[in-house]
């Protein structure tokens, strides 16, 4: 195979896919060389020729491969077009013929993406095929990317069978564009030339027009577009004699050079201006031409120029040739600034655009397109540009600094408040200003003329206004009067007599508040007395407010917990020889009074904090109720977290606050996080940051519940002391102890001095393996029933009615109750002796008494009376009937035997034994004496079913008595069956 020839190779740096059917050489081994001779010619730029070769393959094709090997069309050009067909070469890389195949191509294009399809013809054994697939919209600017594949079912080869190629149609140049010749040539020229010297400032287009046989021409390389309204070519051009160039004009004769443009991407040129004889003037100056291209509105043009010699020897030099728009200028409506600032004025800028200033009508220095000026008045600005020039005015004018009028605020304030300062200024609101707070600088914003700004100083401040910015943003820099503001302390607090623990109905006690004449409020209070039964079962706040001379309060907060008195079970009811099981069933342990708290805090490495709140109260709270505030560094309250909207947390259970930032660990447990500084920044925390829970009493007013940190206006540095720990607060973690039952809000108390006193314990950094759930420990319960016996739940089985008292006391509080138990006797109940009767006109009526009461018999009957008869009876057998009488819910039974014979065979063999059996009722043995028979007797026990439950055959002697062992019978009513030939004796048993 051999390759030649530029149609390969020439400007073409993308890899070639050659095949070679090497079919020729089956069964032989071959060796494979490459001879190349590359001709160099200087036309191609150095370093010369070179040629690449990769991925040399030898194989056996596949039965079935088809590829698309190349893209035919569109191809990148100048233009494009709104029907381009799409045209693409399958290659058969196989050993069978295909053909009738589907080939697609998918054309993403600037605008979307386009799909067409087409079916190739027969293609032969390494033969191509050229398939065109439809047209599509190449007219839009830009590049376009084609994957092209054929759909060959029974493909081998997959690897190849997809085409990836893409083809661009050149983009437009904006208007306004002006080509000054001192980039990159823009232009395929022919005869023309670009060089320095031959342009108006820099680089020119030229030509030397010396004999008839001179032309030149040139053809932008793109299109200029859309072409606004109102748009010009235009030029500079100028014609000179070649000798004494370019100091020596020269004169046309029949010489033309011609300015066309295209819409049809050069297939067709209209000329739109000729430079001749006519209207040329003889100068060696540059010349500048503009042309309405008003006919072309809304379409893009190719440009070309054209010249042709007639006469002379001259030189033709053009510059600064394109399609440009008037120049337009707009300084903006008529404004002022402030004293002291600048302002910008900006002329906007375009192709070929100069520019000239005035201010009052004298002209500036600066000709550039826009300038920065301090002073007032009228400034004009005259843009000069191809397609003509405008000019815009402007007036400005100062606006005078604000000044201040007055600057006032109180004298006195107590610590924690905030108190107004009241400025006055002139200009316009809003205004801004800057304060000296003792050398600090805060900003201060206020709306109107006369009005106010906040400060919460912490300390006796002295204020001065150092700065003040208007609503025109004018700043003027000064100092005000000052204003001196005096912070009173706080009175220190506190109450006594308030005890942690109360029983609901304890005694009242008095409390004692710190100074004295102070107001005492809160669930059970009347005037200085605490009240439990007033106050109901529950944790309580008590809060004790105190004013001072000088109008300052400040308020204590304790908790205590009113615990409920014991129930016990409902008084009972048993029948005579039962038993009842009574109980305590609520009591007075003080888990059921706890409170809410802060149970842990974590303030470890990096972001790793979280808080974590106990309900210890016996029921699901609310945490709508509940809020933390926050504060940091000493100062005032400064934020607040709120639980998220409707969460609650039921009895015993944990909420936990983290960062979001936290260890996976904490995470895992949270209920809520939060970034940083979200929620007031409660997750924000340092060491010396407070953190307090309220408890809303009002829908204005909270109460503080607990505490972590002193709020007391002081910074505590890198953190509190906490159970002798330094700096406890920081870099640690705080588990309350499981003896805390309610929240403090006196940090001393719950800080403590040392392990023993502290409410909390202090672990390592990082330390969250208590996270997520907290333990309290109950208060020890002892109990006294009346019967002397110390449980909870006792069982008893009194034989008349009996009232049982238990004493429970919790260490705090001591509760009493009874319980009254009511025996009911069983009825007694008695059918007779065991009888017989005959079968044909026999009959017994059985009387089971108790008038009171309700009788079920085993015939099923409910009345008091039964009679049995042969219509209920069985013939020649001993019938065990019973009746069950029910009486204030207690039962008792009774069995008789009625033996029932044929009217012959009744005989009274037995009416002389005397039958005797002792201890009756008995637990488990009996003993059975039997006088006045003698021989074998049949002994059965049968149950109220009429079950034998055991059997014996006895041989009875004189003065018979023998023990019995009945332990393995359930306690109930059994009868003992003694029967010979003649003869049946029954007696009733009841074993216990």
């Amino acid at each position: 195979k051999t390759l030649s020839g530029d149609s390969v190779w020439k400007d073409n740096i993308n890899w070639q896919t050659i095949t070679l059917d090497l079919s020729q050489f089956a069964g032989t081994v071959f060796n494979l060389s490459f001879q190349t001779s590359l001709k160099y010619n200087q036309a191609y730029q150095a370093p010369g020729c070179k040629v690449y070769i990769d991925n040399i393959k030898v194989y056996e094709p596949a039965q079935n491969d088809l590829m698309v090997s190349s893209l035919l069309s569109p191809v990148s050009a100048l233009c494009g077009d709104v029907a381009a067909p799409v045209e693409v070469v399958v290659t058969n890389k196989g050993l069978a013929a295909q053909g009738n195949v589907l080939v697609t191509a998918i054309v993403t294009t600037p605008t979307g993406v386009d799909t067409v399809t087409g079916t190739s013809g027969v293609i032969p054994v390494f033969g191509s095929d050229t398939v065109l697939l439809s047209t599509i919209d190449a007219s839009a600017e830009g590049t376009y990317s084609v994957v092209s594949y054929a759909s060959l079912a029974n493909d081998q080869d997959n690897s190849n069978d997809t085409l990836n190629a893409s083809f661009t149609i050149t983009e437009l140049l904006a208007v306004d564009f002006i080509d000054d010749f001192e980039g990159a040539s823009k232009w395929n020229t022919s005869g023309m030339y670009i060089s320095l010297g031959h342009g108006k400032t820099g680089k020119g287009m030229f030509k030397n027009f010396y004999s008839a046989a001179t032309t030149g021409s040139a053809i932008m390389k793109k299109k200029i577009g859309v072409i606004p309204s109102g748009a010009s070519l235009a030029f500079d051009y100028r014609i000179v004699n070649f000798t004494g160039y370019p100091n020596n004009a020269t004169t046309l004769n029949t010489d033309s050079f011609f300015f066309m443009v295209s819409t049809d991407c050069g297939t067709s040129y209209d000329t739109v201006y000729v430079v001749d004889s006519s209207n040329h003037i003889n100068s060696i100056n540059w010349a500048h031409r503009q042309i309405s291209l008003a006919s072309y509105a809304g379409q893009s043009v190719l440009l070309k120029f054209a010249g042709k010699h007639a006469a002379g020897d001259y030189y033709f030099d053009l510059d600064n040739i394109g399609i440009v728009t008037p120049p337009t200028v707009d300084l903006g409506a008529d404004t002022s600034f402030c004293v002291g600032d600048s302002i910008l004025l900006d002329a906007g800028t375009g192709a070929g655009y100069t520019y000239l200033w005035t201010a009052n009508g004298d002209t500036l220095a600066n000709t550039t397109s826009s300038i920065t000026v301090d002073t007032v008045g009228t400034f004009t600005v005259e843009i000069f540009a191809p397609a003509g020039m405008a000019y815009d005015t402007i007036e400005l004018a100062y606006i005078p600094l604000p000044t201040i009028v007055s600057f006032t605020g109180s004298a006195d304030i107590c610590a924690g408040d905030s108190t107004i300062l009241k400025g006055e200024f002139t200009g316009a609101s809003p205004w801004t200003f800057l304060i000296s707070e003792n050398g600090s600088i805060d900003t201060i914003t206020v709306t109107n003329p006369v009005d106010s700004g906040y400060v919460s100083p912490i300390d006796t401040t002295v204020y001065f206004i150092t700065q003040v910015t208007d609503g025109n943003g004018c700043v003027a820099v000064g100092n005000s009067d000052t204003v001196t503001i005096n912070v009173n302390p706080l009175p220190v607090v506190s109450f006594t007599g308030l005890a942690s623990t109360y029983c609901v109905d304890g005694l009242a006690d008095t409390l004692v508040g710190i100074p004295a004449n102070g107001v005492f409020s809160g669930n059970g209070i009347q005037g200085t007395v605490f009240n439990p039964s007033m106050a109901g079962a529950g944790n309580h706040v008590i809060t004790y407010v105190y004013t001072d001379a000088n109008s300052c309060s400040n308020s204590a907060v304790n908790n205590t917990t009113v615990v409920e008195v014991l129930t016990t079970t409902q008084d009972a009811t048993i029948c005579e020889g039962d038993t009842a099981s009574i109980s305590v069933l609520a009591s007075v342990n003080p888990i059921s009074g706890g409170g809410v708290f802060f149970s842990e805090y974590i303030e470890g490495s990096s972001n790793n904090k979280a808080l974590e709140i106990y309900n210890g109260t016996a029921a699901t709270i609310n945490l709508d109720e509940y809020s933390i505030m926050t504060n940091y560094n000493g100062n005032p309250w400064s934020g607040q977290y709120h639980f998220p909207a409707g969460a609650t947390l039921t009895a015993g259970d944990v909420f936990v606050i983290a960062n979001d930032q936290s260890d996976s660990t904490i995470l895992a447990v949270a209920d809520d996080t939060l970034a940083y500084n979200a929620g007031g920044y409660v997750v924000g925390f340092n060491g010396n940051d407070v953190r307090a829970l309220f408890h809303k009493t009002s829908a204005t007013d909270s109460v503080m519940i607990d505490i972590i940190g002193a709020y007391d206006g002081v910074n505590p540095g890198q953190g509190w002391v906490v159970a002798g720990v330094t700096k406890a607060t920081k870099n640690h973690s705080l588990i309350r102890k499981s003896s805390v039952m309610v929240g403090d809000t006196s940090w001393t108390a719950i800080a403590g001095t040392d392990s023993l006193t502290s409410q909390y314990l202090v672990y390592p950094k990082d330390d969250f393996s208590h996270l997520g759930s907290h333990t309290v420990t109950a208060g020890s319960l002892t109990y006294l029933w009346s019967t002397g016996e110390t449980t909870a739940s006792i069982s008893v089985s009194p034989t008349t009615t009996t009232t049982y008292t238990v004493i429970v006391d919790n260490g705090n509080c001591q509760a009493t109750d009874s319980v009254v138990v009511t025996v009911n006797p069983y009825p007694v109940v008695d059918l007779g002796n065991d009888t017989t009767i005959k079968w044909t006109y026999g009959s017994v009526t059985l009387d089971a008494g108790n008038p009171n009461a309700t009788w079920l018999w085993n015939t099923g009957a409910t009345t008091q009376t039964e009679t049995f008869d042969n219509t209920n009876l069985t013939n020649g057998t001993a019938n065990t009937v019973y009746v069950t009488v029910t009486e204030n819910g207690c039962s008792a039974s009774d069995t008789l035997v009625i033996t029932v014979m044929d009217d012959v065979s009744i005989n009274g063999a037995l009416d002389n034994m005397e039958l005797n059996v002792y201890p009756n009722p008995t637990k488990g043995s009996f003993n059975m004496a039997i006088n006045g028979f003698e021989g074998d007797l049949n002994m059965t026990i049968v149950n109220l079913a009429g079950q034998t439950v055991y059997s014996e055959k006895i041989n009875v002697t004189p003065s018979y008595v023998n023990k019995f062992d009945v332990s393995t019978l359930s306690t109930g009513v059994y009868y003992i069956k003694l029967t010979t030939e003649n003869g049946v004796k029954v007696l009733k048993l009841v074993i216990r």
